[in-house]
């Protein structure tokens, strides 16, 4: 089953780079930004647009589909289902109304406009938050090769945003930044620390730390890796349109297409295999160089991610078997069951036309026609050679690790790290902790643990007051 799950994994990593005729690279390459060189102005816009009534009522046909499947006598469910499941809807919609716009439609999007310049990875962006009809400017950040500078405005934005249903929270949250930042204007970070252990733990050494582009050549190099498995391979999937091409699949084509990949990659097993390995070892070193620098912070996820590096090597087997139980899974009623109801559709076209290049990427799922949610992301660059980039090379800057010493969170929480369960002294059995924050049973900010059902009680209540009265 491990073997299966890692397998799987790397298969979503094939599949985004499906396809090698000429059109079909010609399409993947340019959404790599394979052979992009120079400066270039850049506009982007990422919207997601939901809409809660028809995205819960197809999901309630979809779970009466499942149940018919489990068991047949589901299929003579009572008509009081459909009754409460409109109920449901109607109490969800006024309950999250004040998230929702003049159409009941919970929707926001993120814009970021600048100028990048692919050939040293320098780049100047501004960045800015729409929730429904209101907009949030979140400063701007700075790419220079190895070191990226973010605007302050960014974390007190997201602060204010994240707690203002609570403004003592708030409160402390932005004292704590103030600590932090004190004359800072920026939070410096360095992609070469972490980065730095790729390369360091496989027997099969990745590359050599230089920059940044180490992350971006390794991940060309998969790339390159699994279009070289799938050179026989055609999706049908890539069109050519007007000054570019597409990229189209929905979810009625993808159990044929996907199948036909399956069958392609069993007769090609050694090969991807050797795809999936190099794969899963890049996302392990990656995981473990990003974490791995916040010491006890993240010491279980480290321990974690280091345990998992010793997974045995996928072999040939293993990739036919895994292509095995992805035809049968895609082929099977429970696929129709979702499918079948959740109309779901990606198209991505990429055009340019002189100096201007654009990419829509657009994923929708569909319930009877009507719209249940909605991801577009616009990207339109423009070459040009006349900007001139900001220079950092003198500005004031706090360390982004500052944010995640366990001081910042205790003047925040009031409490520090990983929480360890709780183990009761009556009944003896041990219970999660699940969350900090501030109670409004007890009046007092504290540590959340599972129900102690044995005992009757609430943990973190009884904990809290117990740590009050010591105090007083």
């Amino acid at each position: 089953m491990k073997k299966i799950i890692y397998v799987l994994l790397s298969l979503v990593f094939v599949l985004s780079c499906t396809g090698c005729s000429e059109i079909e690279k010609e399409h993947f390459d340019k959404l790599m930004y394979k052979d992009k060189t120079g400066v270039h102005s850049i506009n982007e816009e990422v919207k997601v647009t939901i809409d809660p009534e028809v995205l819960s009522t197809a999901g309630f046909e979809i779970s009466k589909n499942i149940l018919v499947l489990e068991d047949d006598d589901a299929a003579l469910y009572d008509e009081d289902i459909d009754v409460y499941a409109q109920k449901f809807v109607n109490d969800l919609i006024s309950e999250i109304r004040v998230a929702l716009d003049e159409n009941k439609k919970f929707g926001y999007s993120v814009e970021v406009n600048g100028t990048v310049d692919f050939d040293n990875m320098y780049s100047d962006e501004s960045i800015v938050l729409r929730f429904n009809n209101i907009s949030v400017d979140c400063g701007n950040v700075y790419a220079r090769d190895d070191d990226v500078y973010i605007d302050k405005k960014l974390f007190y934005t997201l602060g204010a945003l994240k707690y203002i249903s609570d403004m003592e929270l708030l409160g402390r949250y932005f004292d704590s930044l103030d600590d932090v930042f004190g004359e800072s204007e920026y939070i410096h970070m360095t992609h070469v620390n972490t980065f730095v252990n790729i390369g360091n733990v496989s027997s099969n050494p990745i590359a050599a730390i230089k920059s940044t582009n180490v992350f971006r050549d390794k991940y060309m190099e998969l790339y390159e890796s699994a279009q070289y498995t799938l050179i026989g391979f055609d999706s049908d999937c890539v069109t050519r349109i007007e000054n570019g091409t597409r990229f189209e699949l929905d979810s009625d084509e993808f159990p044929e297409k996907a199948t036909r990949f399956a069958e392609y990659v069993t007769q090609y097993s050694d090969s991807a295999a050797v795809v999936a390995n190099d794969y899963m070892k890049f996302v392990l070193e990656a995981s473990i160089s990003l974490y791995s620098r916040y010491d006890e912070y993240a010491e279980e996820f480290y321990q974690k991610v280091e345990e998992a590096m010793n997974f045995p090597e996928i072999t040939g087997e293993d990739i036919i078997s895994a292509m095995d139980s992805f035809k049968e899974s895609i082929n099977s009623p429970f696929y129709d069951a979702v499918f079948n109801v959740l109309d779901v559709s990606i198209v991505n076209d990429i055009t340019s036309e002189g100096d201007k290049e654009n990419n829509n990427f657009k994923i929708e799922g569909k319930y009877k026609d009507k719209s249940a949610f909605l991801m577009n992301t616009d990207v339109e660059l423009i070459k040009t050679d006349d900007y001139e980039f900001k220079d950092m090379t003198n500005v004031e800057s706090a360390e982004y690790s500052e944010l995640l010493e366990f001081d910042f969170l205790m003047k925040v929480y009031g409490y520090y790290g990983i929480k360890a369960d709780y183990v009761c002294p009556q009944c003896g059995e041990s219970f999660a902790y699940e969350d900090t924050n501030y109670c409004n049973v007890c009046d007092m900010v504290h540590d959340y643990y599972e129900y102690d059902e044995n005992c009757d009680k609430f943990p973190g209540c009884e904990l809290a007051a117990l740590e009050n009265s010591v105090e007083a």
